[in-house]
Parts: structure tokens; sequence; C-alpha cells
């Protein structure tokens, strides 16, 4: 996935990948080389903020198979993920929690607007 995303961002393309990455965006040494990997700079970390409570929540409401297990061993996918620990290295925070104090959709249509702007400003 890395060697694909740097191919088509070689070629002026913006790439969106989305998953956990726990291991790259828990460590700043595998951040940077992550970053390199994907063809460099700019990469932009867009971290989900959410909780123990709002996972399970979400994972029993969606009930999908792909989750029983998750849910059968709740506490330990909840210690791997860490969901309530922001990673350490350069992120823009979406809080996804059912107690977020500002609603998703304004909290998406902020980071739009700074996306558009940091493309205006590279132009």
């Amino acid at each position: 996935m890395t060697a694909t995303a740097r191919e088509i961002r070689s070629h002026g393309c913006p790439v969106l990948l989305n998953g956990p990455f726990t291991g790259q965006i828990r460590s700043p040494q595998r951040w940077a080389g992550w970053v390199e990997a994907l063809g460099g700079p700019p990469v932009r970390l867009v971290w989900i903020r959410t909780d123990a409570a709002t996972l399970r929540h979400r994972l029993t409401a969606r009930g999908l198979e792909r989750d029983r297990g998750k849910l059968a061993a709740f506490d330990a996918f909840v210690a791997r993920m860490r969901p309530d620990e922001p990673p350490p290295v350069p992120h823009t925070e979406i809080d996804n929690r059912l107690s977020a104090p500002v609603a998703l959709d304004e909290q998406i249509a902020r980071l739009a607007d700074a996306l558009q702007q940091d493309a205006r400003e590279a132009s």
C-alpha cells in the first residue's frame, strides 16, 4: 500500500490512506521513515480521538462479523489501540467520542477549510 501511495503521489495526485497504522503513528522514528517511504512531506495525519465507551458502542452498532473478536476481548483490544492517547507525531485531531463538545460535521468542515487554505498557500 505504501509503495502504491508513493507512486500515485509521484504523479502529483493526493492520496488518502485509512487505517489504524498503529505502529507508524506511535513511534516518531517509524513515522519519519514512513513519511519518507511515502515520498516525503507533506504527509498529514488525521487522528480520530475516541474512547472505550464510544468504541464499544460503534463496534456493537456496526454488527460486523469481523468485530466479534474485538468485542470478545475488548479490554485487550483497547489496550492495543490506545484510543485516548494522542500520537507523539504531528497530527490533526478529530474528536469522534459520543461526548465530543463539537459536532463531527463541524470538525470535518474546519479540517477541510484548513486543508484548502494549505493548498492555496502551497500553490
